[in-house]
């Protein structure tokens, strides 16, 4: 992985800092109709947010690192991906990957029987978890960001990597449309999280810290 040149936040005061900031220089950019700039930061935000959302569900053992956390890897792997369990898994620093196990954990919440997973602690705990969020209200969002023909990302994609290539009306009639609804989708994750750190059950039972 490429050595980071941009110095991270170390802690929450300086997290909440720079989201300030950011959203601050979204809602400027959004007056003032600079729609590329809004849409970088919304993309930020959602993948900032899909992070967090993994983070409570004991993924990753801190905020600075995208690795799968051992003590749940031979738990949470199954659940995501059944029999079919590739080689390889995908990194954590791509947001497909963070949308396919989030999507693959509330899928498997609502099919799940309680009863069945009770002698298994991580697992009973986190369904408790997922139980308290809108798990509907967040297929549909994780849906509507990943669908292969008329997905968010997939239109982000266009934006960040075709935009010369593009019919200009179509891509000026379309972007701030498409940046608010980016936003709207983030604002609802960051809903889901914040239930989850007010009802953190699998950090507090796996031990892990919880900042």
């Amino acid at each position: 992985m490429a050595k980071k040149q941009i110095k991270e936040a170390n802690n929450n005061i300086e997290r909440q800092e720079t989201y300030r900031n950011q959203l601050g220089r979204y809602k400027r950019a959004m007056a003032n109709g600079f729609y590329f700039e809004a849409m970088m930061i919304v993309y930020s935000m959602l993948e900032d947010r899909l992070k967090s959302f993994l983070y409570y569900c004991g993924f990753f053992a801190s905020r600075s690192t995208l690795k799968l956390n051992s003590k749940i890897k031979q738990a949470i792997i199954p659940v995501v991906y059944g029999e079919d369990i590739p080689a390889r898994l995908p990194g954590f620093d791509k947001i497909s990957a963070k949308v396919l196990f989030i999507r693959g954990m509330l899928k498997w919440a609502t099919d799940v029987d309680g009863a069945d997973i009770q002698d298994e602690a991580y697992l009973s705990e986190l369904k408790r978890q997922l139980e308290c969020i809108d798990i509907g209200g967040m297929l549909e969002v994780l849906d509507e960001l990943n669908d292969k023909e008329s997905g968010w990302l997939n239109y982000r994609n266009e934006i960040i990597h075709a935009s010369l290539n593009k019919n200009i009306e179509s891509l000026y009639s379309e972007i701030e449309e498409h940046v608010i609804k980016g936003m709207e989708y983030a604002r609802f994750i960051d809903d889901q999280v914040r239930v989850f750190r007010g009802k953190p059950y699998v950090r507090k039972m796996l031990g892990l810290q919880n900042n």
